[in-house]
């Protein structure tokens, strides 16, 4: 892309941090190939600044506006770094904060760095009798900066992150019982335990249950699992509440540290 057309689409998309690449235009949706500006300085785990490229990591497409009833989604590329000195890989820390206003579907703005101090800046921009609500992951850090910045909003976690949390443990505990029978070459299916089981069919559901009894370790996670996923489909607030108290205490009370652990989360 020419450097005016650069220039031009970066001002006219908000996206000053950003370098934007390749416009894909399509009846239904525009994409928007976009790159952060700037290099990393420092290894996040040494300190230090013998850094060199070391692959990408999978791009993301994230909604950012609406043009002519077309929605404009930017395709964010993230690059992985190797630190000379110790070794360390790990993403460039670029375009991994992105702030976004929920009712109006666009991005506000794409920060340099994931760091807290940032993104505390970034926010405090604001006008804080405007944000009522907002909207986070299950970073602490997150939280602190928010409730610091905005004291009187609500602050919320996506229901996406809490089920991906809950898949995540569900898949650990599911390779740590594999790896116990390793000597067995024992494979214990993967996608069967992350797929909700409202969505299973009947045959899948009696494998899952099937493999819960020949796996015992397995059977507080799913019941977790499955407990939180059947959270959001609760008619009110005081059946939700019910019904994690109850999670909570029964993953506070297992024998499982991990299970405990998820149960302090």
């Amino acid at each position: 892309m020419a450097r005016g057309q650069d220039n031009g689409t970066t001002i006219l998309l908000g996206l000053k941090d950003c370098k934007v690449g390749e416009v894909v235009g399509g009846e239904e949706r525009v994409v928007v190939k976009t790159s952060a500006k700037g290099k990393e300085k420092k290894c996040p785990h040494c300190g230090s600044a013998r850094l060199y490229g070391h692959g990408s990591c999978k791009p993301r497409e994230v909604l950012h506006t609406w043009s002519n009833g077309r929605r404009v989604y930017l395709d964010l590329h993230r690059r992985r770094l190797k630190c000379r000195d110790c070794k360390h890989s790990f993403r460039h820390q670029e375009l991994v904060h992105t702030v976004t206003e929920v009712k109006q579907r666009r991005v506000l703005g794409i920060l340099r760095d994931d760091r807290i101090a940032t993104l505390k800046k970034f926010l405090s921009k604001i006008p804080g009798d405007k944000v009522r609500e907002v909207c986070i992951d299950m970073k602490d850090g997150l939280r602190k900066a928010v409730e610091a910045v905005f004291p009187s909003a609500r602050v919320v976690v996506d229901p996406f992150h809490v089920i991906a949390d809950s898949n995540k443990r569900m898949d650990e505990a599911r390779r740590i019982e594999q790896d116990v029978h390793r000597k067995k070459k024992v494979q214990i299916p993967k996608k069967i335990f992350l797929v909700g089981r409202e969505k299973l069919t009947e045959e899948r559901r009696q494998k899952v249950d099937t493999l819960l009894d020949k796996y015992p370790g397995l059977k507080g996670f799913y019941w977790a699992k499955e407990k939180i996923r059947e959270l959001y489909r609760q008619q009110s607030r005081e059946e939700a509440t019910r019904l994690l108290d109850n999670v909570i205490f029964n993953l506070k009370s297992a024998d499982d540290a991990e299970l405990v652990r998820w149960g302090n989360t």
